[in-house]
């Protein structure tokens, strides 16, 4: 899959544990539920991803579904360095985005 850090991924994402307790989890890109999505990275996290200029990242949003409806986290976005295959929670301690931003239905 060609992967287009300009563009936002279409629907979301299953991701799967491989380790005990094997966790499941969705996401999806946060520009799905903000188009002008912005939240950025600090230094630390930079280098723990191996970032070292202008390479694409891929962000995630959790997702969280209950009997009342969706909410996606897009305080603490998951950033994929798809190169390495590297990934990492971020939190951003100063946005004004929620951990629970409810998801528009269809």
């Amino acid at each position: 899959m060609q992967f287009d850090a300009r563009k936002p991924l279409c629907g979301h994402l299953c991701h799967h544990g491989l380790d005990a307790p094997h966790p499941v989890f969705v996401t999806i890109d946060p520009r799905r539920v903000d188009p002008d999505y912005e939240l950025a990275l600090g230094h630390a996290e930079r280098r723990r991803l191996g970032v070292e200029g202008g390479e694409p990242l891929l962000w995630l949003a959790p997702v969280l579904m209950s009997d009342t409806g969706a909410t996606v986290n897009l305080r603490a976005p998951i950033v994929v360095h798809p190169a390495r295959m590297v990934a990492l929670q971020v939190l951003g301690a100063e946005s004004a985005y929620t951990t629970a931003h409810p998801l528009p239905g269809r």
